[in-house]
């Protein structure tokens, strides 16, 4: 797989309406960048809730042989078709879910029922691209067997420059897969770089090879920038690379989004990610 082709969205529905029947930022940002994506790339959409439903709020739920009969349900769904008319109004294929049960858990069994390839979820503002994860976005970030986009608030749908951050083993091509066909579709100028710890100048040359050979065959179809093996803590670089070239969407692959993923934070590399102030895709090859 080196495209994305069926991306869902995650809609809260405790959180996905402003109070004033709008959606909030933080939905409107996932809604907005799954729905630009699915439309530049030619994927399907998806976008989807859990319904947490208890005792007190539908009590013969369980027993009803049409659940979709139920009010709740009904609203829920009201609500998803509303925010479906956006992206259907662009092209884009647009279906609608509703599930009930624990949020996390049913989030995670939607994106394996439905072979999604990616899951986006919506960032803070200026608290940078992992600042303000809440505990299901969190979760799903840490176990979606799929790639994961945070989105950044403030960045245009116009990505003009991208960064891949590459390990030296297997799992990078799958990440230079995925960032090669994502700055081929959008037209971005794609760098790379592979930040190795303690490295000694032959390790640093031989790394370089690497990224040198793995980038050729994307090189007729991908604007390449810088492409750089370089040394320090791999978090370090990751986000002065970031800064220097202007990225607007940073690829890295799954080793590091299990060190993200360690309570966001108790990591060097998961503590130094938190400041990226573009937005962050965890890819996951299947």
């Amino acid at each position: 797989m080196d495209r994305f082709n069926r991306v869902i969205v995650a809609v809260d529905p405790g959180e996905a309406s402003s109070g004033n029947g709008e959606p909030d930022d933080r939905t409107q940002l996932a809604l907005a960048r799954a729905a630009w994506l699915a439309g530049v790339a030619g994927a399907e959409l998806r976008i989807v809730t859990v319904v947490y439903l208890t005792v007190t709020v539908e009590p013969p739920w369980r027993h009803t042989a049409e659940p979709n009969d139920r009010p709740v349900v009904k609203e829920t769904l009201a609500r998803l078709e509303a925010l479906a008319a956006a992206p259907r109004a662009q092209g884009v294929k647009t279906s609608v879910e509703v599930r009930f049960g624990r949020v996390t858990e049913q989030l995670l069994e939607s994106v394996k029922q439905w072979d999604a390839d990616l899951v986006v979820v919506g960032g803070a503002r200026r608290e940078g691209a992992l600042g303000l994860l809440g505990s299901t976005s969190t979760q799903v970030f840490r176990k979606a067997p799929c790639s994961v986009w945070i989105a950044r608030q403030d960045v245009e749908h116009d990505f003009k420059e991208a960064l891949a951050a590459l390990t030296p083993d297997d799992r990078a091509h799958g990440v230079l897969r995925i960032a090669s066909s994502f700055a081929g579709t959008v037209d971005a100028r794609l760098h790379v770089v592979g930040a190795v710890e303690h490295a000694s100048p032959e390790r640093l040359a031989s790394v370089q090879a690497s990224l040198d050979e793995w980038t050729k065959p994307y090189a007729s179809k991908v604007r390449f920038g810088a492409i750089e093996a370089l040394p320090g803590e791999p978090g370090e670089v990751i986000l002065e690379r970031a800064a220097r070239h202007d990225a607007e969407i940073v690829f890295i692959g799954p080793s590091r989004r299990s060190a993200l993923a360690s309570f966001l934070g108790s990591h060097p590399t998961g503590s130094t990610l938190k400041r990226l102030r573009c937005s962050l895709v965890c890819t996951r090859v299947r």
